[in-house]
């Protein structure tokens, strides 16, 4: 079996990220601290006294725990010319430093040094894998304009190729595929433990959210709406979790959605899983078995269209004819 080793630090800020950039000379730096977090590293950690303080130099730690919930900011260095540090300070405020290179500017390092005292315990590893049906409902806005020349001419390709990011939700439905493995095993009468959280979940929704049974068509014709809609059915999708504790099945919570697309009446019911409060990452699915797309107006409508064939220029016909 794999262990790692879970940290826990005794004091708060106590964890600190540096992340330092550079450029000939002068050299800029993102620090990020954490009020408090648990950390996972692969080899237990060797400290260091440094002015009788204790520092530990982490390797590639991962956290498991308050993992956004930091503090940054901002450290240039001495020397720096004034239209360095107003170009870094604008791309920083911006969140835009992933761009930085094209100024000059170069990665050097990123560091974890924990301050101060910890706990620390070997653990085990585990990963979970969440295996089921997924739907994805699309909606882009478009204008009556639009609905018409759709409707009657076609989609242009460029504009198919927008509509096709246009995603309102992507999420797992709980039907006869859905299993859970750790470490690639099954778990075992996983449909009925599952169907007992899951119908509770339901029930709990309900309480939170009561069933509006007013249509969502809406008849004002003088108001009327337009969009593309559209429907996919995913028959395999993975999503992945993992764990440093033996597996408990009661500590998976089960979040239920219900979205309803533009000018639908009905709505599909979707979940999301967590075990304890870490929520289960998308890891890949085999791509939409079925799909269906329509334009539709707000009252509920709908008509079918065509998506026109992509265009080349000019130039990419010649060098296709010089192929």
């Amino acid at each position: 079996m794999t262990t790692k080793f879970l940290i826990r630090p005794l004091k708060t800020n106590a964890l600190l990220r540096e992340e330092s950039y550079k450029k000939g000379k002068s050299t800029f730096c993102i620090e990020s601290k954490w009020k408090e977090c648990l950390i996972i590293v692969d080899k237990k950690p060797k400290s260091k006294n440094i002015d009788s303080k204790k520092v530990t130099v982490l390797n590639n730690p991962t956290l498991i725990d308050h993992r956004y919930d930091y503090k940054k900011k901002l450290v240039t260095s001495e020397g720096m010319s004034d239209s360095d540090k107003k170009l870094i300070r604008k791309k920083y405020r911006d969140n835009d430093l992933y761009s930085i290179d094209d100024d000059g500017w170069k990665s050097s390092k990123e560091t974890y040094t924990l301050f101060g005292d910890f706990e620390i315990k070997e653990v085990p590893v585990h990963e979970l894998t969440l295996f089921t049906s997924e739907v994805e409902g699309l909606v882009m806005s478009i204008t009556k304009k639009q609905f018409d020349e759709y409707r009657t001419v076609g989609m242009p390709y460029s504009d198919y190729e927008e509509f096709e990011g246009s995603t309102e939700y992507c999420s797992p439905i709980f039907d006869e595929m859905t299993s859970l493995s750790v470490d690639d095993v099954e778990i075992s009468n996983f449909q009925k433990l599952f169907k007992q959280k899951y119908d509770q979940a339901v029930k709990d929704y309900e309480i939170e959210f009561p069933l509006n049974k007013k249509s969502n068509k809406k008849n004002d014709k003088s108001n009327l709406s337009y969009a593309v809609v559209g429907d996919r059915w995913i028959k395999r999708s993975w999503y992945k979790l993992t764990i440093y504790e033996e597996f408990d099945f009661s500590k998976i919570i089960i979040h239920i959605s219900r979205d309803v697309l533009f000018g639908q009446d009905s709505y599909a019911e979707t979940f999301r899983l967590s075990y304890g409060d870490i929520e289960f990452d998308f890891y890949e699915n085999d791509g939409a078995n079925s799909d269906s797309c329509e334009l539709m107006s707000s009252d509920g409508k709908s008509v079918g269209f065509e998506v026109l064939d992509e265009e080349y220029d000019d130039e990419d016909e010649e060098d296709e004819d010089d192929d």
